[in-house]
């Protein structure tokens, strides 16, 4: 079961009762859980928060979620949102899925069902951070610190952005610039780090 625990969840329900009532079942899971009454606080909240994922009503004043959804597929593309109502309109589930949401809880909400579909939607966020930690320790590894050298930072994400190329990769520079460094840290950090290394060294 992934751990939500670290994730930061944006609640948006126009309904003061309910919006603290699930607030407070999914902190008991969650530790950032932020909440909005209506679409339009929420994008300011987005804005502000940059959450992880955003669970958000149908039916509600100033901007309903689904209103509210068209606007965060055109500007966080990959911000996984899941609405929940207590209608069951089929113009309102067809809506939803053209808008690709992540999942369609109905009302009342059963906070375990509504946990799972926060999971579901978590997974590739959570393994997207896990490789981040996993590259973050291979540069670490091989002795680069980014911290306060610019040109160490450009030098780790040209490495990040090529390690899973399935093409060689030409290392060229001066004896001692750390071309067999910058190699072994091409090599932890792609697909094929538990496999034997293959590196032809060129010289002149």
């Amino acid at each position: 079961m992934p751990d939500i625990s670290k994730l930061a969840v944006l609640y948006v329900e126009d309904e003061p009762e309910l919006r603290e009532h699930v607030g407070f079942a999914l902190r008991l899971h969650i530790e950032n859980i932020i909440t909005a009454a209506n679409g339009q606080e929420a994008l300011e909240m987005i804005r502000v928060a940059k959450p992880d994922i955003v669970i958000s009503d149908i039916r509600m004043p100033v901007m309903d979620g689904l209103e509210l959804t068209a606007i965060l597929r055109r500007k966080y593309p990959a911000l996984p949102v899941l609405l929940c109502t207590a209608f069951t309109d089929t113009a309102y589930l067809l809506k939803a899925i053209e808008l690709g949401v992540a999942a369609y809880i109905p009302k009342p909400i059963d906070t375990e069902r509504l946990l799972a579909a926060v999971r579901q939607a978590a997974l590739p966020i959570l393994q997207q951070r896990e490789i981040q930690r996993l590259k973050a320790g291979a540069i670490h590894a091989c002795g680069i610190t980014t911290e306060a050298d610019p040109a160490m930072q450009e030098l780790a994400e040209q490495i990040s952005q090529v390690a899973d190329s399935e093409y060689a990769v030409v290392i060229r520079g001066e004896s001692g610039t750390g071309k067999s460094t910058v190699a072994e840290l091409l090599h932890s950090m792609s697909g094929r780090s538990r496999k034997p290394r293959l590196f032809r060294r060129i010289c002149g």
